[in-house]
């Protein structure tokens, strides 16, 4: 079952798991071996021992990383996580002497980092470190790796900018600059809150203009960021405005839609028009996202609830908009008696 052997002044214990020959080099004491080769009968005899998985080419596990998130994300988060890995696969190229993934080391990503710096942002490189992150963790979890290497690789410190949101000058701005069509589509944007890809996504069977609420809910062939579907309380204001809108597209599938009726794209290239005849600077789509969020902090409304206006998975994401509050934060703790 199993055996020790010596090769000059080295000792060996040669046994086999699983049909598979394994040799253990020792050193050269024999009663070490001797109590190696006793432990190994022991755990083999118990079922304890398994036959090494073989070393796994970063090539190759590249590939399959990448087709598991194809089939099981959005084409959008496949399409970046594709050009972190590419990025990745273009510095291995310079380090040939890296083929198998248990030979990454937390220097070599720490390099890899640094190489980035040099032509993307700080928030963009960390982006990469956290696609890597997850990357290595499937490794790990597949057995491929005892630790991954980016767990101790430091994030770069960034700051935080304040969310831009629009005024009400620069809201008035835009919709003089609207057509029905696009003041419709923007003040749906601007009164929910939802995100581009839920706008997109819009059915007239989402909205119940009646019971006034907007449902961005998970499809068959299509699901929001969070994964979770939630309500919406529709404004009076864009109520109005949908009655209106219905009146004339109501018969199409999406509440917006091209001409023909087909799904509407290019939000960002029509929007854009918008702004410069506007003469508006420093804004895109998202804009009205950070708007509806804003105004609400900044009419009193409670972080936990514009969380789940905006279906944040974590409130942090929703504590960009606290430092709108002051007053209100202010006239919270002033409830607290002890």
């Amino acid at each position: 079952m199993a055996r020790i052997y010596k090769r000059g002044k080295i000792y060996y214990v040669d046994y086999r798991v699983d049909g598979k020959r394994i040799r253990k080099r020792v050193g050269s004491n024999k009663k070490l071996a001797e109590a190696v080769l006793k432990d190994i009968e022991v755990r083999i005899f118990k079922g304890e021992l398994r036959p090494p998985k073989p070393r796994k080419q970063i090539e190759e596990f590249i590939t399959e990383f990448l087709n598991s998130y194809e089939a099981t994300t959005k084409p959008r988060t496949y399409t970046r996580y594709r050009a972190v890995m590419d990025h990745f696969r273009k510095f291995l190229q310079g380090q040939s002497n890296l083929v198998s993934l248990i030979q990454i080391t937390p220097h070599n990503i720490e390099k890899y980092k640094l190489e980035r710096l040099q032509c993307v942002t700080h928030n963009t490189a960390n982006f990469e470190l956290g696609v890597l992150r997850t990357f290595f963790n499937q490794a790990k979890e597949f057995g491929f790796i005892k630790d991954n290497p980016v767990k101790n690789v430091k994030k770069i410190r960034t700051s935080r900018k304040p969310p831009r949101f629009f005024s009400k000058e620069e809201l008035k701005a835009i919709f003089d600059h609207c057509d029905d069509f696009e003041r419709a589509l923007y003040s749906t944007l601007l009164y929910t809150g939802i995100r581009r890809g839920e706008l997109q996504f819009l059915e007239w069977h989402d909205i119940n203009l009646e019971e006034g609420v907007i449902k961005i809910q998970v499809k068959d062939y299509w699901e929001p960021k969070s994964r979770v579907s939630r309500e919406i309380p529709v404004h009076e204001n864009l109520i109005r405005i949908l009655k209106e809108h219905k009146k004339r597209y109501g018969e199409n599938r999406w509440v917006f839609s091209k001409p023909n009726g087909d799904q509407l794209d290019h939000l960002w290239r029509r929007f854009q028009g918008i702004l410069k005849r506007a003469e508006i600077n420093n804004a895109t789509v998202h804009t009205f996202r950070h708007t509806f969020a804003s105004h609400l902090v900044m009419a009193g409304v409670d972080l936990p609830t514009v969380q789940k206006f905006l279906g944040h998975s974590d409130i942090a994401t929703t504590m960009i908009y606290a430092h709108l509050a002051p007053d209100h934060l202010m006239n919270s703790i002033s409830k607290l008696q002890l």
